[in-house]
């Protein structure tokens, strides 16, 4: 890892190939950025910084930025669905009941308070909706751990593509 720092007082490194600012939290910074101010002699190469430095993890951010879109709802045909973890195992089980029994029905509370009867085929495509957006959260999970893997990550893309 290398260091530097900048007339500011912050503090540039490079963590897993990438530079950080290390002002108040592991940012990162562009490295024609970072090129620039070393050659104009405005960053100064050092061993380490003064303080210890805990850069982000960057696949953890992503991990968690994945979990918070998994787990806040959707709207399925007029229905507001919880898509929480215990609100997706429900729904699989009720989704089995109402494959083996086209008659089974659901007293089924959602996202506003309210309760809603499903029958077989509501509760069969609701499964299937939320079943599809979790796959698409964890499918934009690994497309920004792949950009992360392969450099062309950026902060802003954490908040971009995710599924509604």
């Amino acid at each position: 890892m290398e260091f530097y720092y900048l007339p500011d007082g912050s503090a540039v490194g490079t963590y897993n190939g990438m530079p950080y600012n290390f002002h108040s939290e592991a940012t990162p910074v562009e490295w024609d950025w970072l090129q620039r101010e070393i050659e104009q002699g405005r960053a100064v190469q050092t061993t380490a910084p003064e303080t210890p430095v805990t850069p982000v993890d960057i696949p953890a951010a992503i991990a968690a930025r994945r979990f918070d879109a998994e787990v806040a709802g959707i709207t399925v045909a007029g229905v507001p669905v919880y898509t929480d973890r215990t609100t997706q195992n429900k729904l699989t089980a009720a989704a089995f009941r109402a494959l083996r029994n086209p008659e089974y029905t659901v007293d089924w509370k959602c996202t506003n308070g309210s309760f809603i009867t499903l029958n077989a085929e509501q509760i069969t495509a609701i499964a299937d909706a939320v079943g599809d957006y979790v796959q698409a959260c964890y499918t934009r999970e690994g497309e920004l751990v792949a950009a992360f893997n392969d450099g062309t990550y950026t902060e802003a893309m954490l908040e971009e593509g995710w599924p509604a």
